[in-house]
């Protein structure tokens, strides 16, 4: 009941006493539903109770946006998500992204990095208000990038770490290879269908490059001096080696100096080299004794009945001679070879390429993600 009480000169005071609404709320159960006071939620933080290892386990499965905007939110989340745990392997493939953007990325300790079809925008990595850094980038995909020969300096001069790297149709100078070469541990490089190199480019890859093992230089539009000096001097520790596309720079004379010295090839291409004749065949069968893979494909001065030969080589599995017999002489020359040596299995070059076939969502055999 309602007490109203007042004084003389005072206000009206009006007393309520406190209802019990358990009469007018639903019951379920014979049990009574529970409100909750606003007020306290918001004082509990139950995201908050969470251990670092626990949201950094959650943090994986979030794309590389979310994580831009979580890193908003407080100071805690910001330190999360800027653990390199999270930026370890980064794949910003087809996307337009600034150089600025790009160098806050690598600043996080990024390890494995697909930038496969970017395009970056700016001249450089560098901020003029910061000092020279060097990155932990180890794996580097810039296969078909469009990048500035600037920016591509500036990257590639703050990598100290590289190895195994890919810059595919990239225009290249002699100040990219000279910063290339402090790269100690490189052993893999694919130049395919890059421009700019020249003979003070060769000398860097044949004689600063010494731990290189995987090289592709198919299709890099080398002079014949290139192409000579490239052969006279590549480094024994290569094991797979693409020289395609030469069709009048490599002859019978670069093939015996070749694999002369390359004595660990277990991987050679040599197609499109229209003047390499039986005697090319008869090197690489002399020389190379841990060939395991060898392409001639469209070297049409070549006798397929020469092919034959190869039959000799202990470790040979693969041969590839694409447009130079038809089916019939396939099968002929393939009752020649036997049954261990396969014909034409790989249409392209695979040697130092970092995805292959349907695995596109890895670079040599690291798998990446958004």
């Amino acid at each position: 009941m309602n007490r109203i009480s007042s004084s003389e000169n005072g206000p009206l005071r009006i007393r309520f006493r406190p209802l019990d609404l358990s009469a007018f709320v639903p019951m379920k159960e014979n049990r009574p539903k529970t409100y909750h006071n606003l007020n306290n939620m918001k004082q509990k933080d139950y995201f908050n109770l969470l251990s670092d290892e626990l949201i950094l386990s959650i943090f994986k499965y979030l794309p590389r946006a979310a994580l831009g905007a979580m890193s908003q939110v407080c100071r805690r989340l910001r330190s999360l998500t800027h653990d390199p745990s999270l930026w370890c392997r980064v794949d910003m493939s087809r996307k337009h992204i600034e150089s600025c953007y790009l160098r806050d990325v690598l600043l996080r300790g990024t390890i494995v990095l697909k930038m496969y079809q970017t395009t970056v925008h700016g001249s450089s990595i560098y901020s003029p208000n910061r000092n020279t850094w060097f990155t932990k980038l180890q794996f580097l995909d810039l296969t078909l990038a469009t990048i500035s020969s600037e920016c591509l300096l500036s990257l590639i001069s703050a990598c100290r770490s590289l190895r195994k790297l890919s810059l595919e149709t990239l225009p290249l100078n002699l100040a990219i290879f000279e910063k290339l070469a402090l790269n100690t541990q490189l052993d893999t490089l694919n130049l395919t269908m890059c421009t700019g190199i020249d003979l003070d480019c060769c000398s860097i890859i044949t004689g600063q490059m010494k731990h290189l093992r995987y090289l592709n230089l198919g299709w890099t539009q080398l002079n014949d001096q290139c192409v000579n000096y490239t052969c006279r001097t590549i480094q024994a520790s290569i094991e797979q080696l693409t020289l395609s596309g030469f069709r009048q720079g490599m002859t019978d004379e670069c093939v015996e100096n070749l694999t002369r010295r390359a004595v660990r090839l277990r991987v050679l291409d040599l197609s499109d080299s229209s003047l390499l004749t039986d005697k090319s065949v008869i090197s690489v069968l002399r020389n190379c004794l841990h060939l395991e893979h060898v392409a001639f494909s469209r070297c049409y001065a070549i006798a397929p009945i020469a092919y034959a030969s190869l039959k000799q080589s202990r470790h040979l599995t693969s041969l590839d001679i694409f447009g130079v017999v038809d089916d019939r002489g396939l099968q002929k020359l393939h009752s020649l070879l036997g049954a261990s040596i396969a014909l034409n299995q790989q249409r392209f070059s695979y040697v130092a390429r970092p995805t292959y076939g349907l695995r596109r969502t890895s670079v040599w055999g690291l798998r990446t993600r958004p």
